[in-house]
């Protein structure tokens, strides 16, 4: 619903020359995380973090007064996916478990533009929603079949915050502007992201 309203808002943007509206989307630069855990003859295990490379959403932004900096924020949409795999300790199987969930990252950022070149900095707020598990066991013992189970899991720790600095290039194209903008976030916590410093290069489209 808030997806289709803030699009909708795109309309009055040509009669509001303190507030326009668009679409953004872009990639993270920044690596998954993959780490191994447990050694000996118990065996070990591997985990691995991952966001989708791509995301977009629509953003809104708000210059009411030309001497001060305007204002920016939106929705920016994502999936993440969590694998884990230990075993054969300690119940004698091998244990496979992949999570997915949808993410939304909702910047909060003071803007200052000057010419064609612009500047941001503030905060974004990271919400993530509950995982949809598959758990895949693999017992090592023969005689035994291997179960796939697929639950919902409520996620205990929704919100991420972060700090995030942002720098880009505004460039008209007709009634619209083409804006390539690089952003750098730190996360607060290591905890549905891949890494705690996030580097994105999004274009926007503002009407």
């Amino acid at each position: 619903m808030r997806l289709f309203l803030l699009i909708g808002l795109t309309a009055i943007t040509a009669q509001c020359a303190w507030f326009h509206a668009g679409i953004k989307g872009g990639l993270t630069l920044t690596p998954d995380l993959a780490r191994d855990f447990g050694a000996g003859r118990s065996g070990g295990g591997e985990y691995s973090t991952r966001v989708n490379r791509g995301g977009i959403g629509p953003y809104v932004e708000f210059t009411p007064i030309d001497s001060l900096p305007g204002f920016e924020t939106g929705f920016f949409y994502r999936r993440l996916r969590t694998d884990s795999y230990f075993g054969p300790f300690p119940n004698a199987a091998l244990n496979y478990i992949t999570r997915t969930a949808s993410l939304v990252e909702i910047p909060l950022l003071l803007k200052w533009r000057y010419r064609e070149a612009f500047a941001a900095a503030g905060s974004t707020i990271r919400r993530a929603g509950d995982y949809d598990q598959n758990y895949r066991l693999v017992p090592t013992f023969p005689g035994f079949s291997t179960t796939e189970t697929k639950t919902r899991v409520a996620n205990e720790n929704r919100i991420l915050y972060g700090a995030t600095i942002s720098a880009g290039y505004s460039q008209s194209l007709g009634r619209i502007r083409l804006e390539p903008e690089i952003r750098f976030t730190r996360w607060t916590a290591v905890r549905d992201v891949p890494r705690q410093n996030q580097v994105d290069l999004l274009l926007g489209v503002r009407f």
